[in-house]
């Protein structure tokens, strides 16, 4: 491309910003290869625990990851920053766990610079309108699962966290949680009674 041959040209297409579309350009197949549709007798499972200041989504990606990985038939999709959490990635899973509250992506890892930068950019939001209502018709028409972890409570969202049926509270003690209501034909809790969590 006789347009990179020098500084200059590369200079001026880099201000024009079409660098950046270039490069994305390269990675979208790679990026959008999670977004295929669900292969026949496949168990889909989207999860989104994000990267906060308080909140490892690395580490918890590669534990989770560790807990499904007897499970051959199984893909499990880590969304990684907010910005590529949309309605159609869901459309056709089996299983949505989120423990993701309603504060933005603090840090954007995504950006052209993200891999060495002199300033925070900020990431995109997950709780959304058509965001809670892609999951909240799912959940309800189309029977995924939904595991709401942790500050999901704290979405920020009053549909989301009505459909939830639950209210958030601020930090308190330890206590035991009773999960009882379960469905007991859907793929991901076929067979599972109710149990407790000692130490919630």
């Amino acid at each position: 491309m006789g347009l990179f041959k020098n500084r200059a040209g590369r200079r001026r297409l880099f201000q024009a910003g079409l660098l950046s579309t270039v490069a994305a350009g390269t990675v979208t197949p790679e990026a959008n290869a999670a977004l295929r549709p669900k292969a026949p007798g496949e168990t889909k499972i989207v999860a989104l625990f994000g990267t906060t200041d308080w909140n490892n989504g690395i580490g918890h990606e590669i534990h989770v990851r560790g807990i499904f990985e007897a499970k051959k038939d199984w893909r499990l999709i880590f969304v990684r920053a907010n910005r590529f959490f949309t309605p159609e990635l869901i459309g056709d899973a089996d299983l949505l766990i989120v423990s993701r509250d309603g504060s933005p992506d603090p840090i954007d890892l995504f950006t052209p610079d993200a891999g060495a930068a002199d300033t925070i950019t900020g990431g995109a939001a997950l709780w959304t309108d058509a965001n809670v209502r892609a999951v909240i018709d799912n959940v309800r028409d189309r029977g995924m699962g939904l595991l709401a972890l942790h500050n999901t409570i704290c979405a920020g969202n009053r549909r989301f966290t009505d459909f939830l049926d639950v209210q958030g509270i601020t930090k308190h003690g330890f206590e035991p949680l009773w999960v009882r209501r379960l469905n007991r034909e859907h793929p991901v809790t076929q067979g599972t009674g109710k149990f407790l969590i000692s130490r919630d």
